[in-house]
């Protein structure tokens, strides 16, 4: 491998000239010959079932070409991790879920023809609230549940109810543990669904061949998975179906599953092989796709008086919505971090996806990270209260270190959580004054997380050597914006040993790139950083080989530079990469080799699962993620309004490969965990209905919300022994710690404490009326 000339260095962002200047095409930018338009059309209830569909007045509007429903697409059902969906429906189990839908010559005549397709309902009872579905007998949304096909480990479904996964987690004896204690607090916290936010709505393009071959375009963060849920959903094998990546405006986990795909797949094939394109409004979107899940939380620790946590019982009710998409794994995933970083004794966990009838959940930027942060970090700072200890200390004490097992029972190979908490307090300074009587009430506030990744999710890259000496590499990193073209732009520059201007990173195309299920869970940098590495190392195998040929020097005696091979003993004798590109010509015109191609996989061998009943496993996650934020708020106690002042995070990232775009990541998660923290939330009324899908009344954190300071500092003090240049991901967890610290900080300023997202000037108010005086 060469020397580092471009790992670690601040490379800007190999796609930033086509964003800014308006190049970058979107799926909603495609226009082909011929294209038609789809619309759903989408259930009225949040629970019903389809008596009569009528379609006759809206095929007499002229224009429309096709409308299907469930009638034309019976039995196939599609999901992420559980196949509880079908492309349209019978059986409406929110409002918004798509029934039918119409293809026409023009957007503005398929939605006037949308409109009047007639539906008979039969009108059944809804459940809008997880707890209470949760216990419900009499209301279950998916009876025929146990009958769902689904990917193990994620799928611990309660047969007869609304549960489709329950995450369990025992460690040591929680009874013994709070007998033991000398203080045990318990509480109880909610966290409301919120949106995406990505500026690119859901968009896509798709076309049969007259051979039956499908064609998709779209913004999906994970093609190769939105292949196999097409085929699971329209019954096409997976070597019919080509999905072409286009440019993602933002996806934070929304565009991971498919979903207008699968609807508009179905009805272009009653579209005669024309392409038929379908792009959500803002409204539509908000009204109708995808939320981040709320949840209800009941947390109860125990301490010692020397604040020592020795017991904590966690109970946690996950709102997946109709169906449980992602919902399963975000139950899972939460259940084994909401203990939270630190070395507890004995630990209780149920953790319960549960089906309502609201919008589907799916994932978002960490997979119930954010939330279960807020959770148990405001019950660390309660505890650190009522014992009299220093909450910076108080994690101190308790926190995880290298060598460490977790609750799972998995060994911290890297953890650098102490280095973050210890920068952000020295980086933070002093505490505010506080401010007596005067109306503006200061406060700090302190959080720290945890954060896993997949346990294995094979990546395979492919590099390939141009005649002219140029780089081609087709990555299955999807780039959402976190810059993952460029990260594999600058890895395998310095493995190659060529500028990194000779690189270029190809969209993902799932016939030929290299096999990658989706972009989640902060893992591309890890997993296809080392694939890419893989397919780097053996390309540069090929060219050493072939350069021996051609120079007759020994390959030991070979490495590269600049895009030339050259002699490590005699570096004035040396060939570029181009005249080993098609392999090695002898005199005669006789070839050997041929073009140059390097291939590279990547799994986890010693991945595992989790034992269902215990939620212990080997090594659930390839690595684990560590960070610290530290907020400093001022409170109006006047007018409830809440200004967070400074910011300072610290994020282990093992290694910085681009140290500017790791900051971007940690400012951003940073802004957008204060959006979830003062601001935003989803409302649904009574009837299931979306009352603020629009950015006048759905609030989202401007640049007049941002605080005065926003410090954010990579650590990079034990890089892991896996990931590539010691790597790991950064991007989930720079959003968890805000909404946590910036609680904190409120209850800190003002001595009262609110228990639920966001915080609002009429929660401050009301929290502060019922204090006691």
């Amino acid at each position: 491998m060469s020397d580092k000339k471009f790992v670690g260095e601040d490379v800007t962002d190999i796609r930033s000239v086509n964003k800014v200047t308006g190049a970058t095409r979107y799926a909603a930018d495609i226009n082909l010959p011929g294209m038609l338009y789809a619309v759903m059309v989408r259930s009225e209830y949040a629970h019903a079932i389809v008596k009569d569909i009528d379609k006759s007045e809206a095929l007499k509007v002229r224009g429309v070409v096709s409308i299907v429903t469930y009638k034309d697409f019976p039995g196939l059902h599609f999901g992420t991790y559980v196949h509880d969906q079908v492309a349209f429906t019978s059986h409406p189990r929110y409002v918004g879920d798509p029934i039918a839908a119409v293809a026409a010559e023009t957007q503005e005549i398929a939605e006037k023809a949308a409109r009047l397709v007639a539906i008979k309902y039969e009108i059944l009872p809804h459940i809008l609230n997880p707890e209470v579905a949760f216990k419900s007998e009499k209301i279950i949304l998916h009876p025929d549940m146990h009958t769902y096909k689904a990917y193990a480990g994620f799928f611990n479904y309660k047969k007869s109810t609304n549960v489709p996964n329950h995450m369990k987690v025992r460690k040591g004896d929680i009874e013994k543990g709070f007998e033991e204690s000398d203080l045990v607090v318990e509480s109880r916290i909610t966290v409301p669904p919120i949106y995406h936010g990505n500026i690119e709505t859901h968009a896509c393009v798709c076309q049969y061949d007259p051979d039956g071959h499908l064609f998709v375009q779209s913004c999906t963060q994970g093609p190769f998975l939105l292949r196999e849920m097409l085929s699971s959903a329209l019954g096409i094998p997976l070597n019919r179906i080509t999905v072409l990546h286009t440019a993602v405006g933002g996806g934070f986990g929304g565009k991971i599953s498919g979903n207008i795909e699968i609807r508009a797949a179905a009805i272009a094939q009653r579209c005669e092989y024309r392409p038929v394109k379908m792009a959500l409004s803002r409204r539509e979107e908000w009204e109708t796709v995808y939320t981040r899940q709320s949840l209800i939380g009941y947390y109860k620790t125990g301490a010692k008086k020397n604040g020592k946590i020795i017991a904590r019982k966690v109970t946690l009710y996950w709102d997946a919505g109709a169906y449980a998409d992602y919902e399963v794994s975000v139950a899972r995933s939460a259940g084994f971090m909401s203990a939270g970083p630190y070395d507890i004794p004995n630990v209780w966990v149920d953790s319960y996806a549960v089906y309502t009838n609201k919008l589907v959940a799916t994932a978002y930027r960490g997979f119930g990270c954010s939330e279960t942060t807020f959770c148990y970090e405001q019950d660390m700072d309660i505890v650190a209260k009522k014992l009299g200890l220093d909450p910076v200390e108080f994690r101190l004490k308790n926190a995880f270190e290298r060598g460490m097992t977790n609750v799972t029972g998995q060994r911290l190979r890297s953890c650098a959580l102490k280095d973050c908490i210890n920068l952000v307090n020295e980086k933070a300074g002093p505490e505010p004054e506080k401010s007596g009587n005067c109306v503006i009430k200061r406060g700090r506030g302190i959080a720290v997380m945890h954060k896993f990744t997949v346990h294995t999710v094979p990546t395979a890259d492919i590099v390939k050597l141009n005649e002219d000496g140029t780089i081609t590499l087709e990555t299955s990193a999807v780039d959402i914006g976190q810059g993952s073209d460029t990260i594999m732009a600058q890895i395998l520059a310095d493995v190659l040993g060529i500028g990194i201007d000779k690189i270029t990173v190809v969209p993902i195309h799932t016939d030929y790139s290299g096999y990658g299920w989706q972009t989640a869970a902060s893992s591309k940098t890890f997993f296809n950083g080392n694939s890419t590495i893989r397919a780097g190392l053996d390309l540069r195998k090929k060219i050493l080989h072939y350069g021996s040929m051609v120079l007759h020097i020994p390959e030991s005696d070979l490495a590269t530079k600049d895009g030339k091979i050259y002699s490590i003993s005699e570096p004035g004798k040396s060939i570029p990469f181009s005249a080993v590109s098609l392999g090695v010509f002898n005199e005669e015109g006789g070839q050997y080799g041929g073009p140059v191609i390097g291939y590279g996989v990547f799994t986890v061998e010693d991945g595992s699962f989790l034992d269902p009943q215990t939620g212990k496993g080997r090594k659930p996650s390839a690595f684990w993620m560590f960070a610290a934020m530290i907020a400093e708020v001022e409170v109006n106690t006047e007018t409830g309004n809440i200004r967070v002042v400074r910011l300072v995070s610290a994020n282990d990232v093992g290694k910085a490969i681009n140290p500017k775009m790791v900051k971007g990541q940690m400012d951003g998660g940073a802004i957008q965990g204060l959006g979830s923290a003062l601001f935003e939330e989803v409302l649904i009324n009574d009837e299931g209905k979306v009352m603020n899908a629009n950015m006048h009344d759905y609030k989202m954190p401007t640049i007049g919300d941002c605080p005065d300071e926003v410090l954010s500092m990579p650590v990079e003090t034990q890089p892991h022994p896996d990931g590539p240049f010691g790597a790991k991901g950064v991007g989930e967890p720079a959003m968890a710690c805000p909404a946590a610290a910036i609680a904190n900080a409120v209850a800190d300023a003002l001595g009262v404490r609110i228990y639920s997202m966001p915080l609002t000037p009429e929660k401050v108010l009301d929290a502060l009326e019922a204090r006691p005086s």
